[in-house]
């Protein structure tokens, strides 16, 4: 029997104990809402006893009361039939087995949108050790899982990009020697996905052709120094022992203390690219070997005949630079010779009005030092398929000593001709003289007026000869002056016709 002292000290006590659990329920509650994730508490029937503000209004979109009491059935119109049976499956098997539980769920939140849960479960007993019931967290995990989804895509769109480009991308952790390959491995090496995975660095460097090893295995010491991006070409050993040409990229990465950790890089294969370029090395070499031999000038002018470029013999021939007409300062027309600037004027005004017509000049050009050349220019105009102009090209060169050499050669022709007159008209003289002298010495009168007749016939040969020399015309003379001098330097030619 108690009395009544010990009833009111025990109701006392159990009051207090009651205020405390309240206290601490309710600090369990205020502690559950701030957490800012859905979290919710089920009794071993699968009744909710509990959960924040964020479930209830988040998931479900009731109040923390009208979901406390609730099962999955009964909120059948906030909770998917299909996703209510996968609660309770995965509630069960965690209640037979105890622990915790971790899983990834999409849910239709109450405003619509379904989202990604990460659900972490637990279950949870009373003092006896026996399963009361279950708890989980609900962290929204869709954020992250978009980004993830957008890496991969990224991550595929790049590796396909690596593929189909030719390129092999790589991650050596110098630390471990681990090392990560994708891309064109198989493409470009020869080895398997799983073979390059086997390979460490120094396998890498020992891939690299031996002429060149030692210069690339010191730029990555630079590098790595000085923290610098590696850009390096070598040749690089095949499965099967041949090489190609790489073009490897890369930087150096360092961690938290600032030590190198590992080196990220794209090996790309420039193979065909190195092939092309040594071929229009060779193709430049004798185009400039050409232009150095020909003494010429190629030009690329636009549609206003102002220069693009010029190369080849330019200050040889002009005495100025490429740059002095590429620039503006000079003109070329304003060097050309006044007398032949107007033929230039007409052939380029022609060219203008003539889709892809060609025109070939000469004309005389005053070099910077004030002396002049002959230049033989041709220049083409090219069109695009709709006829428009897209740019004139052509070459000129020096003729200069070609001209000299004709004009020596037309003075050589004029002083032998001359010569050869003069010789032709002594000729016809002795002639003339020696039938004179042989008249003489007849006394018929028939053979005398004969050799006098030859004489004269002479004389006249002489006389137009003499004539045809002088006229510029060659295929006739003047006769009027031929008859006055027959007149005068042959009368016996006309007493012979009396």
């Amino acid at each position: 029997m108690y009395d009544v002292a010990s009833l009111i000290s025990l109701a006392f006590e159990r009051n207090k104990v009651e205020s405390n659990l309240r206290e601490k329920v309710l600090f369990l509650e205020t502690l559950i809402d701030t957490i800012p994730a859905p979290v919710f508490y089920k009794d071993k029937e699968g009744i909710y006893r509990g959960c924040n503000e964020l479930f209830a209004k988040i998931i479900i979109g009731r109040s923390k009361e009208k979901v406390t009491g609730c099962s999955v059935d009964e909120l059948s119109e906030e909770i998917p039939q299909e996703l209510g049976n996968v609660y309770k499956r995965t509630d069960r098997q965690l209640l037979q087995r105890g622990g915790s539980q971790v899983y990834e769920s999409k849910v239709m939140c109450s405003d619509g949108i379904i989202r990604q849960f990460l659900f972490n479960k637990a279950v949870y007993r009373n003092l006896n050790g026996t399963v009361e019931g279950l708890v989980g967290v609900m962290l929204d995990i869709t954020g992250r899982k978009r980004t993830e989804e957008n890496l991969l895509k990224s991550e595929e769109r790049y590796r396909l990009a690596a593929e189909q480009t030719g390129q092999l991308v790589y991650e050596f952790d110098l630390q471990n020697g681990h090392v990560e390959w994708a891309g064109a491995v198989t493409e470009l090496t020869g080895y398997s996905y799983n073979e390059m995975q086997n390979f460490n660095y120094y396998d890498w460097l020992e891939h690299i052709h031996p002429d060149e090893r030692r210069r690339v295995q010191q730029a990555f010491k630079k590098c790595w120094n000085t923290g610098e991006k590696f850009d390096e070409e070598f040749r690089f050993r095949r499965k099967d022992g041949s090489y190609f040409c790489v073009e490897n990229k890369g930087i150096y990465l360092r961690d938290e203390d600032g030590c190198v950790c590992k080196a990220l890089g794209v090996m790309k294969d420039i193979t065909e690219i190195k092939l092309s370029s040594e071929k229009l090395k060779e193709s430049e070499e004798l185009y400039r070997s050409f232009l150095q031999n020909f003494k010429g000038i190629a030009f690329k002018l636009d549609r206003d005949f102002t220069p693009l470029f010029l190369e080849g013999a330019v200050e040889e021939i002009t005495g100025y630079t490429e740059e002095d007409f590429t620039s503006g300062r000079i003109n070329l027309p304003d060097l050309v010779d006044p007398e032949d600037r107007k033929m230039l004027d007409i052939s380029r005004k022609k060219m203008s009005f003539s889709p892809n017509s060609m025109i070939e000049y000469e004309y005389r050009l005053r070099r910077k030092d004030g002396t002049v050349k002959w230049v033989h220019e041709l220049i083409h105009k090219t069109c695009d398929a709709s006829g428009e102009a897209e740019f004139i090209q052509g070459y000129a060169y020096d003729i200069t000593q070609k001209k000299k050499a004709e004009e020596n050669l037309a003075k050589a022709e004029a002083i032998g001709l001359r010569e050869i007159h003069h010789r032709i008209k002594n000729n016809l003289q002795i002639v003339s003289s020696l039938l004179s002298l042989q008249a003489d010495k007849f006394k018929d009168k028939d053979v005398i007026e004969a050799f006098r007749e030859s004489e004269n016939r002479v004389v006249s040969m002489s006389i137009i000869h003499e004539e045809l020399h002088k006229s510029e015309d060659t295929t006739s003379i003047d006769f009027a002056a031929y008859l006055k001098k027959t007149d005068f330097r042959t009368p016996l030619f006309i007493q012979g016709r009396k």
